[in-house]
């Protein structure tokens, strides 16, 4: 595959690599980070291979710690993004000093502001990125270590949402299975990523009970008062949109948790094939189609107009 080809010519030539992804990291971008990290060294042990960000810390003892690099090392070095689509949604910002720039992504390459200079493999088809990465390496014969299979296959399963979400091929599970294979252990991994403390539990008990329905959407809007109630802080209260499936009768789903006064994360999500990623494209935001985010920041756009927009939307395929 020629874009492989020109990819692995560019890792050949760095000396120095640094891997990023986006901000707020879920389970396919720490996953695709640390996989092909550990990967690249296997090849080619002489180099500095580095992976940053914030990760996912509960997953450090059982998978691996994130790198830290100095900015000295980005001087020179080729940068890979992953599970990203530019430059600006990247956490560490320092990448811009990169001498090259590439990446691996499987978000929509054509929205507006996403522009990306720089090789890449995108596959907007593939349910999770780390699908793209274990392409890649055995598209070279590269070797996998335990820690690379346990990191993509959390990468995989959950981007795929435990292989349930639309996306999910043949080529998910096949891929599943070699990393299994070859290592990865999903019980244990499992453990971590879907363990829920009882406060955990009781908060997303709260959401089910007060959340509201708006035309086909279901929702429900958290002020912090609402999850310090539970114990809980806004880093791990704002990524629980999954507990309003399957409420009411509805097409979509979305979860409006406030920060503070002036900034509001919004998660948007379908798991009947009602598109929610134009809507959250509308407002600034991105994603996948049927898996989105946004902000409403200082009161713009509205709740209002955020569910109005989504009501408009019709089925993807004929009901």
């Amino acid at each position: 595959m020629a874009k492989f080809e020109n990819l692995y010519h560019l890792m050949t030539e760095a000396k120095t690599i640094i891997i990023s992804g986006h901000y707020e990291p879920d389970g396919d971008c720490y996953g695709c980070q640390i996989g092909l990290r550990n990967l690249l060294r296997l090849r080619f042990p002489e180099k500095k291979i580095l992976a940053i960000g914030t990760g996912i810390p509960a997953l450090f003892s059982l998978v691996s710690p994130m790198d830290v690099a100095t900015d000295e090392d980005f001087e020179g070095a080729l940068g890979i993004l992953v599970d990203v689509s530019c430059l600006r949604r990247c956490e560490d910002q320092r990448m811009e000093r990169c001498a090259k720039l590439i990446k691996f992504d499987h978000h929509d390459p054509n929205r507006k502001n996403e522009y990306f200079e720089g090789e890449s493999y995108v596959d907007h088809h593939r349910v999770s990125c780390a699908e793209l990465i274990c392409e890649f390496a055995w598209h070279f014969n590269m070797a996998f270590d335990k820690v690379a299979c346990n990191a993509l296959y959390i990468g995989i399963a959950t981007d795929s949402g435990k292989f349930c979400y639309y996306g999910t091929k043949l080529e998910t599970f096949q891929a599943a299975a070699f990393l299994i294979k070859n290592g990865a252990d999903p019980v244990a991994l499992f453990e971590i990523v879907y363990h829920e403390t009882k406060q955990e539990k009781a908060y997303k008990k709260w959401m089910r009970a007060h959340a509201k329905k708006a035309g086909h959407v279901t929702y429900i809007a958290a002020h912090p008062s609402d999850y310090q109630a539970y114990g809980l802080d806004y880093g791990v209260a704002s990524t629980f949109v999954n507990a309003l499936a399957g409420r009411f009768d509805c097409k979509q789903y979305v979860y409006f948790c406030e920060r503070d006064p002036s900034f509001i994360k919004v998660e948007l999500r379908s798991n009947k094939r009602y598109p929610v990623q134009p809507t959250a494209m509308k407002f600034g935001g991105g994603g996948h189609r049927y898996a989105s985010g946004m902000e409403i920041i200082n009161g713009q756009p509205t709740v209002e107009e955020i569910l109005e927009e989504l009501n408009s939307v019709t089925c993807d395929v004929v009901e």
